[in-house]
């Protein structure tokens, strides 16, 4: 079997699985295999995920809207489930990650069917 994309511990990695699968909040979950490689020997392993876009909501601020994206992002193989939130390409929650402070808006993606 082929795998999507390469995951690992960097926020980078779940936002470019998120823009990767390009999901709406209407859509059911979709199943993704991705090539996670292990510390410290780096060995690769395949990982199977199913990705869903629970909600999107826009929040006031100084800047103006900011709008998030809570994912729902289940492991296949344990059935262990976390949220991820986004924020344009700026990961504002998950598993290991919570950011403290934004000091600039968080770039906007352009869909480029547009």
């Amino acid at each position: 079997m082929r795998a999507h994309a390469f995951t690992g511990t960097s926020p980078a990695f779940l936002v470019a699985t998120a823009r990767l699968l390009r999901l709406t909040p209407s859509a059911t979950a979709t199943r993704v295999r991705l090539v996670a490689f292990t510390d410290p020997v780096l060995a690769p392993r395949t990982v199977d995920q199913s990705w869903a876009l629970l909600k999107r909501e826009t929040h006031a601020t100084d800047n103006g809207p900011l709008t998030v994206d809570e994912y729902q992002v289940t492991a296949l193989d344990t059935g262990e489930q976390h949220s991820v939130h986004l924020a344009g390409d700026v990961v504002l929650a998950a598993p290991g990650i919570e950011l403290e402070d934004l000091r600039s808006p968080p770039s906007l993606f352009a869909d480029p069917e547009e």
